[in-house]
């Protein structure tokens, strides 16, 4: 994970970081990375991170289209690298690499994976340490003292947010279109022209889901299967339709009634790792 270019490696768009976490998490179910040369082959386990403050009550960050709370994140080594975010969503990746020959015990790694982050290594965005990341990112290491404001990060497993979660992109509309009656009825091609949103919207369809990733990760289609169904499904540009937008719900961190998660605040990350690995 520490060499991998993960822009090169599944779609990114700007301010679109839940939509960059499904895509990416949807190719590390379908197609992993490939194993250093000589190395005994790695698993992998995803999860999606939340990242909301502590300035609203747990449960009750948002509704539909009005953000109540600012996370204010390290994004690069520099004092001015402060990136003031309605919320965050990153991915998290469980990379296990057995033991040679069999003997000993498995190495466990844990890994962020943040397309906006300035801490990569050389000229693009890498795979980052996971302690380092909520370290560096959330505290700003006194850097700053609205940056320390403390955070809580809600964890999904890849596979629960890969068959539940749905955007339809409303929360990005520069004007309130969505509740223009004539929204309901206009096509996706209309509906995803740039000049409607606050930053264009990413190229992949809409996620209405569920991901065909998430039947490889039940084992209920080979990888092989997944990755053909999901290469047809990146090459739709019509998409779906449906209107079906549960991002809020996924923001309210103890709304256990749309997902299965685990709420941790920031001071808690390292016992998490620890209980997970």
């Amino acid at each position: 994970m520490e060499t991998l270019n993960v822009y090169e490696y599944s779609p990114y768009a700007h301010c679109y970081c839940e939509e960059n976490t499904y895509r990416f998490l949807e190719k590390l179910a379908v197609s992993p990375p490939e194993q250093p040369e000589g190395q005994p082959p790695r698993k992998y386990e995803g999860y999606a991170a939340f990242i909301t403050s502590y300035s609203a009550p747990p449960g009750q960050e948002v509704t539909p289209g009005d953000w109540q709370c600012a996370v204010p994140i390290v994004s690069g080594p520099k004092a001015q690298d402060i990136v003031y975010w309605d919320y965050h969503c990153v991915s998290v990746v469980k990379e296990i690499t057995p033991p040679k020959e069999g003997a000993g015990e498995p190495e466990v790694r844990w890994w962020v994976v943040d397309y906006d982050t300035k801490m990569g290594k050389g000229k693009f965005v890498t795979a980052i340490p996971m302690e380092l990341f909520f370290g560096f990112t959330l505290s700003a290491a006194g850097k700053n003292a609205v940056a320390r404001v403390e955070a809580r990060v809600r964890f999904i497993k890849a596979q629960e947010f890969l068959t539940k979660f749905r955007t339809d992109r409303r929360h990005m509309y520069l004007r309130a279109i969505s509740k223009e009656e004539k929204y309901k009825t206009l096509a996706p091609r209309q509906l995803d022209k740039p000049s409607n949103f606050q930053h264009p919207p990413p190229q992949t369809p809409r996620i209405q889901g569920p991901s065909v990733a998430a039947a490889a990760l039940k084992g209920e289609i080979s990888r092989a299967q997944a990755r053909e169904a999901l290469a047809a499904h990146l090459a739709d540009k019509e998409g779906k339709n449906t209107h079906a937008n549960n991002l809020a719900q996924f923001l309210n961190t103890q709304n256990v009634e749309v997902c299965n998660s685990d709420l941790v605040g920031i001071k808690e990350v390292g016992q998490w790792i620890k209980a997970h690995s």
